[in-house]
């Protein structure tokens, strides 16, 4: 998954493969800051989207002054009691 800001950060990739292991080769030489996971399908889940969004997202969000606001396809489907409870 690719995010980025309104001002034009992008934040680092976050990325899934179809697997039932993730195996330490799959995440060698990618971007700096890059985030490697797996699902069964090979698409995002509840528990990728945990992820991302606490190592990725709260962690940008911490850095940055003021309200953020995070707008996305579907992702309501995700948006856990974890999610919902997080604070920056």
């Amino acid at each position: 998954m690719f995010s980025g800001t309104a001002s034009g950060e992008l934040l680092p990739p976050h990325v899934i493969y179809k697997s039932e292991h993730l195996w330490r080769t799959w995440c060698e030489g990618g971007s700096p800051g890059t985030r490697y996971e797996r699902s069964k399908s090979g698409w995002m889940d509840m528990v990728n989207f945990e992820e991302w969004f606490l190592r990725i997202v709260v962690s940008w969000a911490r850095r940055k002054e003021g309200k953020k606001v995070l707008i996305g396809d579907n992702l309501s489907y995700y948006f856990s009691g974890l999610v919902l409870g997080v604070r920056s």
